[in-house]
């Protein structure tokens, strides 16, 4: 919760009931960063999806679709005393390597903060999403895709 405040704006804060339950649907596809002692540097939360179908901030999902077609990355945040240190692309190689032990060949995200261009490095681009679950993170947000 720490380190969603230093990295966003209150408007896309995610309540800790929203995080536990992206942890408990997919524990083996969400991470964190540690550093010191056992201190949380980032974390990334990630999980089977469908394709072209937005998360909607801030909601709990009850269950995980029966046959997801990409992995959704829903948050990364890193702590900024530890940006710039390569935390979020070691992060992310370790997201995309997930979806391919997972069978998937696509890898999704919802880009905020002006954020697609650092994406946009990975091989995210730009799709289709316009749905009510994508408004919920402003207008500025942008669905992405990635093929792996």
């Amino acid at each position: 919760m720490r380190i969603q405040k230093l990295a966003y704006k209150p408007h896309l804060y995610e309540s800790r009931a929203t995080f536990a339950e992206k942890l408990a649907l997919s524990p083996r596809t969400c991470w964190v960063s540690l550093y010191g002692d056992a201190q949380v540097a980032a974390y990334l939360f990630a999980f089977p999806w469908l394709q072209f179908q937005s998360v909607a901030l801030d909601t709990l999902l009850v269950r995980l679709p029966d046959a997801p077609d990409c992995l959704y990355m829903h948050d990364m945040a890193i702590d900024q005393d530890y940006r710039g240190c390569g935390i979020g692309q070691a992060l992310t190689h370790t997201a995309l390597q997930c979806a391919v032990q997972h069978g998937f060949h696509r890898v999704m995200l919802t880009a905020v903060q002006r954020s697609m261009g650092y994406w946009a490095r990975f091989g995210f681009k730009p799709t289709e999403g316009t749905d009510a679950a994508l408004k919920t993170y402003g207008t500025e947000a942008c669905l992405m895709l990635a093929a792996i």
